[in-house]
């Protein structure tokens, strides 16, 4: 109607592969919206391969509007320096939920705790954002790990500090940032936002990739710790901690800018106009 550029990014998916056999009026209109992106949108991104992929599978008028692009995060400013502690100090920042939680961290953990090769006394684990989902919950309690569990709850400013300054030093202090993409197929669609944020910070990081090659590629990339196979949880964490004492740990060795991201899109939308 207006005859100007209509520019969509999809950051998650719009559609979940549960949503398909839903007849509700939301799915329906959901069906509905992302068909009327395809065909009249001038351009449309997606962040991961397989979300674009997808999404073509269900429209075929995306042609050469639609493409993929990592979406990254702005370089946040870090003014605490970090220290190295007498314990190894695991951060998790975010939200938790049933299909995302911290269940194969901690089953990992207990592993190596149980097999006495590592000492539960060494490890803090701390919660930054929300609340700890209920399976976190019924995990921390089966293996007596209340001692090592830190909630901090939601992060408010203090002071001059704003909350989000507290939130960002307080990844700078951490050893080690970790990373819980999840447990469900929509996995193949999606890389946790917070992923991006914490390249920035320059620390560790040990990510849990679901079925997706593109993110287990990125790790790999990036040069953090990534567990794809839950089975292989206690050996990373063993090889972290080993790490850690040998003051060898692993920094990425990537960052993912937005600036990038808008270059692409201007460059895609020249290109369209021509």
């Amino acid at each position: 109607m207006t005859n100007v550029p209509w520019i969509v990014e999809l950051h998650d998916p719009m559609i979940s592969i549960y949503d398909l056999e839903n007849r509700s009026i939301e799915i329906r209109l959901l069906l509905w919206l992302e068909r009327k992106i395809a065909k009249h949108s001038t351009i449309v991104w997606w962040f991961t391969e397989e979300a674009e992929s997808i999404a073509r599978g269900r429209n075929i008028k995306i042609a050469q509007k639609g493409f993929n692009y990592l979406a990254g995060a702005n370089p946040p400013k870090f003014d605490i320096d970090y220290i190295k502690k007498t314990k190894i100090c695991f951060s998790y920042f975010g939200s938790l939920d049933i299909g995302r939680s911290l269940t194969p961290f901690l089953t990992g953990l207990n592993t190596l705790i149980k097999s006495n090769k590592i000492n539960k006394d060494d490890i803090e684990i701390n919660i930054y954002g929300g609340r700890l989902d209920s399976d976190s919950r019924g995990t921390i309690k089966k293996y007596h790990l209340e001692s090592i569990i830190i909630d901090h709850g939601r992060i408010e400013a203090k002071g001059d500090e704003s909350g989000r300054k507290r939130i960002i030093n307080c990844m700078a202090k951490s050893d080690i940032l970790l990373v819980m993409h999840g447990e469900d197929e929509n996995c193949k669609e999606y890389i946790p936002s917070k992923f991006f944020e914490y390249l920035h910070a320059k620390r560790p990081i040990l990510a849990y990739n679901f079925l997706n090659p593109q993110f287990k590629q990125l790790l790999k990339e990036s040069n953090c710790y990534g567990v794809s196979n839950p089975l292989d949880s206690s050996r990373i964490i063993l090889k972290i901690i080993e790490d850690w004492r040998k003051d060898s740990l692993r920094i990425p060795s990537l960052v993912i800018s937005t600036e990038n991201l808008v270059e692409k899109i201007i460059f895609k939308l020249e290109s369209i106009e021509q």
